[in-house]
């Protein structure tokens, strides 16, 4: 797997299910992610501006994000990474589709499945961040 500039997944709220999410910065320069939540149709439903620095993780989970998102039951999320407000190449990801039985970290919270977060190819980066930055 190599590092990119935009990255895709899905998550579920469905049937007491929970998706986690990791995104690590690999690289030596700090570099700001822009995490977008949408619907199945591609509306956007929120968007949050995180720092990750160099060697660095950032993770949340749709249990932590519960207020934000709504009462959606599955979606995409689209990550997009920058460094001085540009898209810069810098992150890889993984999500985890989960039991939410308890609480990340609880002993009733039971992994169903984790996979990449799809990196999408770069040519496809800038067209889909303005749109979403509108």
């Amino acid at each position: 797997m190599s590092f990119g500039v935009y990255l895709a997944g899905t998550f579920e709220t469905r049937l007491g299910i929970m998706t986690q999410l990791q995104v690590v910065n690999p690289t030596v320069n700090d570099l700001e992610i822009h995490v977008f939540f949408l619907r199945p149709d591609g509306t956007p439903v929120w968007d949050g501006r995180f720092e990750v620095e160099s060697n660095g993780m950032w993770e949340t989970d749709t249990i932590r994000l519960r207020e934000e998102i709504g009462r959606i039951q599955a979606g995409v999320v689209k990550i997009f990474s920058l460094r001085d407000r540009r898209l810069k190449p810098g992150i890889v990801g993984w999500q985890r589709h989960a039991a939410a039985g308890g609480t990340p970290g609880d002993s009733q919270y039971a992994a169903l499945g984790e996979s990449n977060l799809a990196a999408v190819p770069e040519a496809f980066a800038a067209p889909d961040y303005e749109r979403l930055t509108g």
